[in-house]
């Protein structure tokens, strides 16, 4: 442990922020047309509830 290089844990340490940040891309892409349909709907309803 005492002779490990910076280097070698910046690499971990980026290595897994690029993961987290990755990961929380899909989950976005997935996520993103969802919300656009529901609030879609919220403004219809409320467009048709103002007539």
């Amino acid at each position: 442990m005492k002779n490990t290089d910076v280097a070698a844990w910046l690499s971990v340490l980026f290595n897994g922020v690029m993961a987290a940040a990755v990961g929380t891309y899909l989950t976005a892409r997935r996520w993103l047309p969802q919300l656009t349909t529901q609030e879609g709907y919220k403004e219809a309803i409320r467009l048709v509830n103002g007539e």
